[in-house]
C-alpha cells in the first residue's frame, strides 16, 4: 500500500485533464516514489514509478 499511496495525486490530476481535453502525458513531473523508508531504515526497499497515459 504504501507504494500505491503517492500514486493517487496523478490519478486524480490525469482524470481531470482527461475531462478537461488536456494532454496528461504533458505534465513535467509524472515520478513518484514509494513511501517505505529503504533498507537502511528496516524498510522493504523504495520503487520508483514513471507514470504515463496510452490510448488503447
Amino acid at each position: 500500500m504504501r507504494a500505491i499511496g503517492p500514486l493517487t495525486g496523478f490519478v486524480n490530476t490525469i482524470l481531470e485533464m482527461i475531462a478537461a481535453g488536456q494532454d496528461p502525458n504533458d505534465r513535467v513531473f509524472m515520478t513518484a516514489e514509494c513511501l517505505d523508508p529503504g533498507l537502511e531504515a528496516g524498510g522493504l526497499g523504495k520503487v520508483k514509478f514513471r507514470v504515463r497515459v496510452e490510448k488503447i
